[in-house]
């Protein structure tokens, strides 16, 4: 969901401010006056608009990893872009960021989207996909990745479902799909083993 509100991020013993862009139950995009490398822990700071003045505002406080940095431009002439995936935060604060998106959500924007895709970029962390149609960035999905079954002599294929959020979405350079990259959020580890095992000859894999 598209939401512009202040954002503090803590990270090193120190605290950046920024703008938030896009937000949802799963991770928080937002502008930052510096980078931050890839899977850096932070703690975030948000404040949520809420009606009346601003003495009403509500703060949500949670744990994150970065899964995404892009330099400035799409963000500001001078701010960087950063992608977070969030990771601890209490039931009460989750409950208060649910609420915020579920106001600002329209009934058109909350419906699933079905990804619709031939080959794909696979690593342990995530996937990189096309899509016929734009998903929000952080929208969280349903994955099911199918890879072939190495030990099986008839190349059997089995799949792996779990959860995940977009990171990011944007049309590619030539045609009318869009380029998805997508971070998991709740896989299990055995699957997770299956999918370094797998990498370690492949690196397409269809889904």
């Amino acid at each position: 969901m598209s939401e512009r509100f202040p954002v503090k991020i803590s990270a090193g013993g120190k605290t950046y401010r920024g703008t938030s862009f896009n937000v949802s139950l799963g991770g928080l995009a937002c502008s930052s006056p510096v980078p931050l490398p890839i899977s850096t822990p932070v703690k975030i700071d948000l404040i949520l608009p809420a009606a009346g003045s601003p003495a009403s505002d509500i703060p949500v406080i949670c744990r994150a990893k970065v899964v995404r940095t892009e330099p400035p431009g799409r963000s500001g002439p001078t701010d960087y872009l950063l992608a977070f995936n969030f990771g601890k935060m209490s039931n009460k604060d989750r409950q208060e960021l649910d609420a915020f998106i579920s106001r600002k959500l329209s009934p058109s924007s909350r419906k699933n989207e079905a990804i619709m895709t031939g080959v794909a970029d696979l690593s342990a962390n995530g996937i990189f996909c096309k899509s016929d149609t734009y998903i929000p960035t952080f929208r969280e999905v349903e994955i099911n990745v199918i890879i072939p079954d190495q030990a099986s002599s008839r190349s059997r294929s089995k799949g792996i479902r779990c959860s995940g959020v977009v990171v990011k979405c944007e049309k590619e350079k030539a045609g009318e799909r869009y380029e998805v990259a997508l971070y998991f959020t709740d896989i299990n580890i055995s699957d997770r083993t299956r999918i370094r095992k797998y990498l370690k000859n492949k690196s397409m894999v269809k889904v």
